[in-house]
């Protein structure tokens, strides 16, 4: 055995060494959670087909989330960083390809004689006389030279170094996709949220309308029966300041609509001003909500989860290129050069040399050792925040649930209340037209119905922004379809294809 076939062999079973102390985290992801049994026995399209998670059964809210789309500014920034996440994953795979360079070089040189027969024009002679140009001297030339040179140079990843930062780089690059489609599903939500609020606050003008004219007429009632000697005063005042409250409401939510119509406009990337309040009156009905849990294949498919885990993926292939780090690398390099003192003349003689350099470390007092033991810390905390998202998808649906269905229970309450005041109002009406009561209990009564109207379109505009959190933390978004595992193309599938 050479010495070469010798140093290399040695190498290999440095490879081995070193390769058995190195642990891959992304293996161990679909056990870092036990899951109960009601989040699966479902499939992905059980639940794929709510087409209203994508347009929530709103008008023009498509046209607004289209546009929030090109014209968020948030959304643009992390676009910008997909771009950049890109580059540098083309920047990163460069390096594993060979690297060639050209040169030219062009020079003129002097080689005139300095020999005792020369003298310099100008030089004063014995005598007081001067020599002339050329005269009693020995004449130099200028000389031409030209050189090209083309260089070649080549690392040969026999540990996949380089494919592992290249493999770490594209993991980031889909990853910063991922996160943008979480980006824009939440956002989405918020739109979606404020747009829903912005029909609940007209439906509560509306309400507030038509409450202004029932107090109205009650101030009336008061002040009739008041001239007729059969109420007092003090009726006459209390109908007063709670038609004064009303007023003083209405005022806050228009205020409300004001503000909301901003933050609208923000979404949008618009300056605050525009007014932008929906034409639709009432909010529209979500479908019927999953009562037995989700499938968790959906919920790994969330872009967030889907970000983390192909972060997790990266950080394992840094991990393998720290222990490469810590192997002999094998460098060849070529060279084609050529000299002539004539242009025509530069390519009529090449010369050429190859060289290959194998280089190691001996000492470095443990700097590649602590490298790869950070590398892999890194990739197992990688995997904590992983399974820190998976369970807060977990959590983001059973609240949305525990919420959307609680929220149900009490509209249906509020429902039943509406009607109950509605007849207790009629009937302590009655009684005060009659004499048979006085006015602190049409009052109350009046009161407490108006505030259940306003309640119960309150509660349904709550109900609706739990249903788009429903939505949210299924992996759906407001104008954005479900994409199912090799759906989406990214670009590290494309690095498995190359590889």
């Amino acid at each position: 055995m050479n010495h070469a076939s010798s140093i290399l062999l040695l190498a290999a079973i440095a490879m081995t060494m070193v390769s058995c102390s190195h642990e891959r985290f992304a293996p161990r992801a679909p056990s870092i959670l036990d899951v109960p049994a009601n989040y699966v026995g479902k499939t992905v399209d059980d639940v794929s087909d709510w087409r209203s998670c994508q347009d929530l059964g709103l008008p023009k809210l498509t046209a607004l989330l289209t546009q929030m789309s090109e014209e968020n500014f948030q959304l643009r920034e992390a676009m910008a960083r997909i771009d950049a996440a890109q580059a540098v994953a083309e920047q990163t795979g460069a390096a594993r390809w060979p690297r060639l360079q050209a040169s030219a070089e062009a020079s003129r040189s002097d080689t005139g004689s300095t020999g005792p027969g020369r003298r310099i024009p100008g030089q004063r002679l014995p005598g007081g006389s001067s020599a002339g140009a050329g005269v009693g001297t020995d004449e130099g030339s200028a000389d031409n030279q030209y050189q090209a040179a083309l260089s070649a140079s080549y690392e040969l990843d026999l540990w996949n170094r380089l494919a592992s930062r290249y493999e770490a780089a594209v993991f980031d690059a889909a990853a910063s996709r991922y996160s943008w489609d979480s980006l824009r599903i939440s956002l989405g939500a918020s739109l979606a949220e404020v747009w829903a609020n912005l029909i609940a606050q007209r439906s509560l003008l509306r309400v507030y309308a038509q409450q202004l004219d029932v107090s109205r007429d009650y101030v009336e009632l008061t002040e009739l029966r008041y001239g007729m000697g059969s109420g007092s005063a003090l009726d006459v005042t209390q109908q007063r300041q709670q038609l004064e409250s009303l007023q003083g409401e209405v005022a806050q939510a228009r205020g409300r609509r004001e503000a909301l119509s901003a933050q609208l406009n923000t979404l949008l990337g618009e300056i605050p001003g525009g007014e932008l309040y929906p034409a639709i009156a009432d909010l529209p009905s979500l479908p019927e909500l999953p009562t037995q849990g989700v499938p968790l294949e959906l919920l790994e498919q969330r872009p967030d989860v889907r970000a983390a885990f192909l972060r997790l993926q990266a950080a394992d292939a840094r991990s393998a290129a720290a222990v490469a780090d810590r192997l002999p690398g094998l460098q060849l390099s070529g060279n084609v050069f050529s000299f002539a003192r004539q242009t025509s003349e530069l390519f009529d003689t090449l010369f050429w040399d190859i060289a290959a350099s194998l280089s190691t470390v001996i000492f470095d007092a443990g700097q590649l050792a602590a490298a790869v033991d950070a590398a892999e810390s890194r990739a197992e905390a990688q995997l904590y925040v992983y399974a820190q998202t998976l369970l807060t998808a977990l959590e983001d649906v059973k609240s949305a649930l525990a919420l959307s269905r609680a929220q149900a229970d009490l509209i249906a309450s509020l429902e039943a209340q509406q009607e109950e005041a509605q007849r207790a109002l009629s009937l302590a009406r009655t009684a005060y037209v009659q004499g048979a009561s006085d006015y602190l209990r049409v009052l109350t009564t009046l009161q407490s119905l108006q505030q259940l109207q306003r309640g119960l379109i309150q509660a349904r505009q709550q109900q609706f922004a739990y249903g788009i959190q429903l939505c949210r933390s299924l992996g759906f978004g407001p104008g954005l379809k479900l994409v199912k595992r090799g759906e989406h193309k990214s670009v590290s599938e494309t690095a498995e294809r190359e590889q």
